[in-house]
């Protein structure tokens, strides 16, 4: 045996998840990534109009066949076009983690990021920011989304320069009691 070999095979920590571009046929797996992520933070018991509502906003990320299809699309997509970005975080060939980014001439958005509870704080959310924002112009502000209620989220981003737009709060996808804010991540400064 090379003794190299040995080395690396013997000594070095082994990766506790690999970051790779998802394929069409992973839609499902990470639509139920998701919505067991999005019932986790959101389905608390604490209000029960706003439970229901966001209840019903993660059982059909799985059960509408039209906003899986769309996924795969998407995934596809990102695949070959410079305008749209998917990334999905495996431990044990089980997604654990995605990012979902897109921009345009005007626009440049972190649409999606989800991370199983059990990988908190485990670096994976940084990894695929990082990964996201070399993707993204640095010379351009980044935007994104996040409901109003999940401060974890919105420290986590504000750790990556972000920060809320004064006045950007609206209703989450038409909801009566959910809401919205929007954060920027201003152009960063080129280093020396």
């Amino acid at each position: 045996m090379d003794e190299g070999n040995f080395y690396m095979s013997e000594f070095l920590p082994k990766p506790r998840w690999t970051s790779e571009q998802p394929r069409p046929e992973d839609a499902m797996a990470m639509a139920e990534m998701q919505r067991k992520i999005w019932i986790e933070t959101y389905c608390k018991g604490n209000n029960i109009a706003t439970d229901k509502e966001m209840l019903s906003y993660a059982i059909s990320m799985t059960d509408d066949p039209e906003r899986v299809a769309e996924r795969a699309r998407l995934i596809e997509a990102s695949d070959h076009s410079d305008s749209t970005y998917y990334h999905i975080v495996r431990a044990s060939g089980q997604p654990i983690g995605m990012v979902y980014g897109y921009k345009n001439d005007a626009h440049q958005e972190l649409f999606a990021l989800y991370v199983a509870k059990e990988f908190h704080r485990k670096g994976v959310a940084t990894q695929l920011t990082t990964d996201l924002f070399r993707w993204f112009d640095p010379q351009r502000p980044v935007e994104l989304g996040v409901v109003e209620d999940n401060i974890e989220a919105q420290q986590f981003y504000e750790t990556l320069g972000f920060n809320p737009i004064p006045d950007s709060r609206v209703a989450f996808q038409g909801s009566e009691h959910v809401h919205e804010i929007r954060m920027i991540r201003q152009p960063q400064k080129e280093q020396a």
